[in-house]
């Protein structure tokens, strides 16, 4: 369908759900935007992000441009997922008491957008599909306590000289952290010991020059 049938527009569809404010313009070029491709939208804690989600989704539904089940949503966290999913089908209901639209596919649960989580989604393909490449379908992400149980039983099984003075109490978070910072970059831990060993060769390199200053304790531990 193209924009120039479409039914009903993003202020349109405001007006009828009887919402408080009405859409930004920036929030409206997003919820407007074609469909014909990738759409990247930048925005901080706060700034509406599950406000515009549920709208597109509305006004995608409405004007025909998919079918509902057609759509899936994806979020971070548990509390924004049940918070798009409620807004959605609070949504829907109230959209098939304003208007006399044939749009009785709301009412089929397999015809609803698929709101899910990131972690949820993806263990769902594992379960589902993962054994086309050996995987268990019992296979599953571990969350963040399961992770810090096993990072201390690491530590407090360990036998070797840690070759640190951070408190061993210490070590599972600090590792924990270097692992989250390394999965948010979508790094492997050889890409990081790679730059790490470079670094330490030039900062050698450069305090072995002459008129440059030596290298300092501080900077050798961070190095080791």
């Amino acid at each position: 369908m193209t924009d120039n049938n479409k039914k009903y527009t993003s202020l349109q569809i405001a007006r009828m759900l009887g919402s408080k404010y009405a859409p930004t313009s920036e929030q409206v070029k997003i919820i407007e935007a074609p469909l014909d491709g990738a759409l990247l939208v930048i925005a901080g804690a706060g700034a509406g992000k599950t406000e515009v989600m549920s709208s597109k989704i509305l006004y995608m539904t409405l004007n025909n441009l998919v079918l509902p089940n057609e759509i899936l949503a994806l979020t971070f966290a548990n509390k924004a997922k049940q918070e798009l999913e409620d807004r959605i089908r609070a949504r829907l209901s109230k959209v098939r008491r304003a208007t006399s639209d044939e749009i009785n596919y709301f009412d089929e649960e397999f015809l609803f957008p698929h709101v899910a989580t990131y972690n949820s989604f993806a263990s769902n393909i594992v379960r589902n599909y993962g054994y086309k490449i050996g995987l268990s379908p019992l296979a599953r992400l571990i969350n963040d306590a399961e992770i810090m149980q096993i990072l201390n039983a690491i530590v407090n099984g360990w036998q070797n000289d840690f070759e640190s003075d951070m408190p061993i109490s210490q070590i599972p978070q600090n590792v924990y952290y270097i692992y989250q910072k390394i999965s948010e970059h979508d790094l492997e831990i050889e890409d990081v010991e790679k730059y790490f060993n470079d670094l330490a060769i030039s900062i050698n390199n450069n305090s072995s020059s002459k008129g440059k200053p030596k290298i300092t304790a501080e900077i050798k531990n961070i190095v080791d």
